[in-house]
């Protein structure tokens, strides 16, 4: 009996089908559905069968697992190493070719899904506190060799952590990536108290 053409199709699809690929769907998914994604749905939208999904992970665990590493990966790690292409620039300069890595509207949308993730799975808590201590520690590293200490460190870093993760996320506020928006918000973050008050005066 010859087995029918769609049926080689969809085998050869899942076959190509990479691990990678699952992950990098499932963020986009999770990214228009705010953290509320479900397997059956992601099966669905890639037009294979669950057949797949197992022969990538061995459950769901193991597939939440993943899905955690990978935006890690991608959304921090990968930043910090795409960072290392400036290192020996001046660090205002750095802390602009980082603005403009994190312009990126997909870090946003993934990290605001990953975070509603938490609400649902405690074990989403623990992965999501390693990635904002590494992006912590990154960002207070460059904002004091720009020259910022004590509290006012802190709170610029922890500004700068917060609107690149969720900008937008708050009130609805969709913000644009042109030359001038960017070069805006460099220049807020690299102001010294002082200057902001001349500028006020």
């Amino acid at each position: 009996m010859s087995i029918p053409k769609s049926m080689h199709k969809e085998a050869k699809q899942q076959l190509r089908l990479t691990r990678e690929q699952w992950l990098e769907r499932s963020l986009e998914m999770l990214a228009t559905t705010r953290g509320r994604m479900r397997i059956d749905e992601l099966v669905k939208s890639l037009g294979v069968t669950k057949g797949s999904f197992y022969w990538h992970f061995k459950d769901k665990a193991d597939f939440v697992k993943s899905q955690l590493d990978y935006w890690e990966s991608t959304t921090t790690r990968n930043v910090i190493e795409e960072m290392e292409k400036h290192r020996d620039e001046e660090p205002t300069m750095q802390l602009l070719a980082l603005m403009k890595l994190l312009s990126n509207k997909e870090f946003c949308d993934h990290d605001i899904a990953i975070r509603n993730m938490v609400i649902s799975d405690g074990t989403v808590a623990t992965k999501v506190a390693l990635v904002d201590k590494m992006r912590l520690d990154y960002v207070t590293h460059l904002f004091s060799e720009i020259g910022f200490t004590g509290k006012d460190l802190e709170a610029r870093v922890h500004l700068f952590a917060v609107f690149h993760s969720l900008r937008e996320g708050f009130l609805g506020k969709k913000m644009t990536n042109s030359e001038d928006d960017l070069m805006a918000r460099f220049k807020f973050f690299i102001a010294k108290c002082s200057d902001t008050q001349k500028s006020d005066s």
